[in-house]
């Protein structure tokens, strides 16, 4: 599999790679049931897979089926973190307080089964400027600075934010 680095983070994923939306989201790209036996162990296969064919970035969120994807690539990558780049994303709520947003993040960690995750992202879509302002604002970035000192996600929303301007 063809390695390439993530923008300007400088973490080297593989050049494909898995997107959780398909097995969290109801009705994503298909109708199948999401909480059907069937589906789970399908997704489950997909994902072991996946590794097994080199990708290892796997990128979620848990608004993908309320923390649906989550759970299956918690499973599914369980006793393989050494192997793969996990990113998840936060959910941005202006009167969210940095213990709602460390509370949502821990959550996350549970669901996939591990102590950290390399990429921590805002979740949305495109921001005009005065959102933009709001978030810069918020405090957020101060909060992912805190959960990197933590320990919780190598890479944290201001420096990508740093980077990227």
């Amino acid at each position: 599999m063809e390695v390439r680095t993530l923008g300007k983070t400088g973490l080297k994923v593989s050049a494909l790679g898995f997107g959780g939306a398909p097995i969290g989201i109801p009705d994503y790209l298909s109708h199948e049931d999401r909480d059907s036996p069937a589906f789970r162990e399908e997704a489950i296969a997909a994902l072991r897979e996946a590794v097994a064919r080199g990708v290892h970035y796997f990128d979620t969120a848990p608004g993908y089926g309320d923390g649906r994807s989550e759970r299956l690539i918690g499973e599914a990558l369980e006793g393989q973190r050494d192997r793969v780049l996990l990113a998840t994303k936060y959910p941005f709520q202006t009167d969210a307080t940095p213990a709602q947003r460390t509370e949502s993040l821990k959550r996350s960690l549970e669901r996939l089964r591990t102590d950290y995750v390399d990429v921590l992202q805002l979740h949305g879509g495109i921001y005009d400027d005065a959102l933009a302002d709001r978030i810069l604002a918020s405090g957020v970035l101060d909060w992912a600075d805190a959960m990197r000192e933590r320990g919780l996600c190598r890479l944290d929303l201001r420096r990508l934010h740093d980077r990227f301007l």
